[in-house]
C-alpha cells in the first residue's frame, strides 16, 4: 500500500484537506473540531501558536496577533509582532499546516509526509516557492505546489478540454486544462487577487 498523499486547499478564510484512498475516492479529512472546514488563521498567543478554530476563539483575546489572510503575505516582508519577537508569514503559516497534518494523520491512522498544496494562479515564483517552504517546515518532506483551478480539473478526472473557474474568498483564477486519456496539459492559467 503506497503511503498517502495530503491534499490540501489553503484557503483565504478555510481550509480543506482530503486524500485519495483505493475504493474509496477523494475522501475529506475530519478537523478535531469534528468539521471538515478548518478556519485558515494562526494566533500568538502568552502559551505559544495555535491555529484553526483555537486561534479563531483566541482572537478577542489576542486580536493584534491573530492573523487570517496569512498565505496574501507569502513572499513579503511583512513580520507579525510576537511577545518580544517578529515572526515571518511563513512563520505564522506554518502552525495552521502542522495542524492539517496532524488532524490527517490522526483521522488515517499512519504518518503523512507528502502533500499537494493549491495555491491561487496568480502567485509569483516567490509565493509558490514560501507556500512550499512552510509545508516542508511543517513536516512534509515531499511538496507538490499547484495551481487552485488545475486542482479542480485535475479532480474532476474526465477527458476533454475545461475551463475552471475558481471564485475564492482572496481570489479570481482561471485555468485552461486539456486532458485525454492519463495524460493533462495546462494550456493557460492565470488569476488576480479579489478586491477586498
Amino acid at each position: 500500500m503506497s503511503a498517502p498523499v495530503l491534499g490540501i486547499d489553503l484557503g483565504t478564510r478555510n481550509a480543506l484537506s482530503a486524500v485519495a484512498q483505493a475504493g474509496k475516492g477523494v475522501v475529506l479529512i475530519p478537523s478535531r473540531w469534528g468539521g471538515f472546514r478548518t478556519p485558515s488563521v494562526s494566533a500568538w498567543t502568552s502559551g505559544g501558536w495555535l491555529a484553526g478554530e483555537d486561534a479563531a476563539r483566541s482572537e478577542i483575546k489576542n486580536p493584534s496577533t491573530t492573523w487570517w489572510d496569512i498565505k496574501r503575505k507569502l513572499g513579503t516582508t511583512w513580520r507579525g509582532r510576537c511577545g518580544r519577537g517578529h515572526s515571518t508569514p511563513e512563520d505564522v503559516l506554518a502552525p495552521l499546516m502542522i495542524l492539517l497534518r496532524e488532524d490527517a494523520e490522526a483521522c488515517l491512522g499512519e504518518f503523512v509526509s507528502s502533500c499537494v498544496l493549491t495555491v491561487p494562479a496568480s502567485f509569483s515564483f516567490t509565493e509558490r516557492a514560501a507556500a512550499g517552504r512552510v509545508a516542508r517546515s511543517a513536516g512534509f518532506s515531499a511538496v507538490r505546489v499547484i495551481n487552485e483551478p488545475t486542482a479542480a480539473a485535475l479532480a474532476f478526472g474526465a477527458s476533454g478540454k475545461f475551463l475552471v473557474l475558481d471564485y475564492g474568498a482572496g481570489t479570481v483564477d482561471v485555468s485552461v486544462v486539456e486532458s485525454e486519456g492519463e495524460v493533462w496539459q495546462v494550456l493557460e492559467s492565470t488569476g488576480i487577487p479579489a478586491s477586498g
